[in-house]
C-alpha cells in the first residue's frame, strides 16, 4: 500500500487520477494448476479458501477500504494487535 500511495503520488504529478485496488485475504488450502505447452501456459488456483479471498476483495467496495482479512488469517498473525484493524458490522 506503501508504494502503491507513492505511485499515485507521481500520477498526480503529471496531472493523472490514482490508482485504486481492493484486496481480500483468506487463509486455507487449495490446488494450483497449471497446464500448457511450451508457447502458452496457464495457472489457476481453486478452493473454498480462494472463493472466500475473491468475495472479500468484492466487499471493498462497500466498506471503503483497500485490504479486507479474514478473521482465519486474523487469528494466523503473531501479533493482530500489531496491525491497525476493525471488525466489519460491529
Amino acid at each position: 500500500m506503501k508504494r502503491l500511495d507513492a505511485f499515485n503520488e507521481e500520477r498526480a504529478g503529471r496531472g493523472e487520477g490514482a490508482v485504486r485496488l481492493g484486496m481480500g485475504i483468506h487463509t486455507g488450502d487449495l490446488r494450483l494448476g497449471i497446464i500448457g505447452e511450451v508457447e502458452r501456459i496457464e495457472a489457476t488456483v481453486i478452493a473454498d479458501a480462494v472463493n472466500i479471498a475473491s468475495r472479500l476483495e468484492g466487499l471493498t467496495k462497500r466498506y471503503h477500504c483497500s485490504i479486507l482479512i479474514s478473521g482465519t488469517t486474523r487469528d494466523a498473525l503473531d501479533e493482530p494487535g500489531r496491525y491497525r484493524h476493525r471488525f466489519v458490522e460491529k
